[in-house]
């Protein structure tokens, strides 16, 4: 203390000094330390963000991502099985098209509407009566196009439900198809044309790119559960980025599409869709 006191300081002025002091060390020491703490806080990533999204809804979400020329996937509750909804539509026009290249089917081909086949849904099919005749083809643009159910009935019935999953196992080699990622790799296994010829693979193409989006629950089929799916580049899928998205337990259908664009939204935002 003596050399305070040859400053002309008594103690109680030394006391305040030393506390002054201490206290702007610590704050010079707070400011300058407060860029590094917030500089290391981990920044939110894509699967953050849509894990985020998802504990905000009243539903669940499912999100596969995959980048086809990276290889850089985003799972998000990807492995679980999900009701795929109007997504079957996909590897049934594959086993249809596979069916046509072996000669077992044509596209021109022709399929009578049963009264059964209208009973699962409403059809955009004119003039949609039982009785009428639609060639393959046109029942293949409409159940991808439109998400046309009778359509995509009247396919089935034609090929056969254990026709369809004996090819599913067999050909597209999906035995526990009922997971987004499943359906991702289906989807890049169709682009890199190991599933069909260049032809009818560009042809299927086409449908997607026109797809009008999810289609309203069919009858029968759980109302709170949608699933829709997303192509960038779908004349090169080998620089392709797909998006396979489900939800269920939502009250309406419209929240559970809101819900599919808000994680469009972030995907974007995260440049994982260029």
């Amino acid at each position: 203390m003596s050399d305070f006191h040859q400053l002309g300081m008594d103690k109680n002025t030394v006391r305040k000094a030393i506390i002054k002091f201490r206290f702007i060390c610590c704050l010079c020491c707070a400011v300058w330390w407060c860029p590094l703490v917030i500089a290391a806080e981990p920044v939110a990533t894509t699967l953050d963000k849509l894990r985020a999204l998802d504990e905000s809804t009243r539903g669940t979400l499912g999100v596969y991502v995959k980048n086809f020329s990276t290889g850089e996937e985003i799972d998000y509750q990807a492995e679980r099985k999900w009701y795929l909804a109007s997504l079957v539509k996909i590897p049934l026009a594959i086993a249809v098209l596979q069916a046509v290249e072996k000669k077992d089917l044509a596209l021109d081909d022709e399929i009578e509407l049963q009264q059964t086949d209208l009973s699962a849904g409403s059809s955009k099919v004119p003039p949609a009566k039982p009785g009428a005749r639609y060639s393959i083809g046109k029942l293949l643009q409409q159940s991808l196009e439109e998400g046309d159910s009778t359509a995509t009935d009247m396919l089935m019935g034609k090929l056969g439900v254990a026709n369809f999953n004996r090819q599913m196992r067999r050909d597209l080699g999906a035995p526990e198809f009922g997971t987004l990622r499943a359906m991702g790799a289906l989807m890049e296994r169709l682009g890199r044309g190991e599933l069909l010829n260049s032809k009818h693979t560009d042809l299927l193409l086409s449908y997607l790119e026109k797809a009008t989006g999810a289609e309203p629950p069919r009858a029968g089929s759980p109302l709170d559960r949608t699933c829709n799916l997303g192509i960038t580049n779908t004349r090169d899928l080998g620089k392709s980025v797909v998006v396979v998205v489900c939800a269920e337990g939502f009250e309406k259908l419209e929240h559970a599409q809101h819900s599919f664009t808000s994680i469009a939204g972030i995907l974007v935002a995260d440049g994982r869709i260029p």
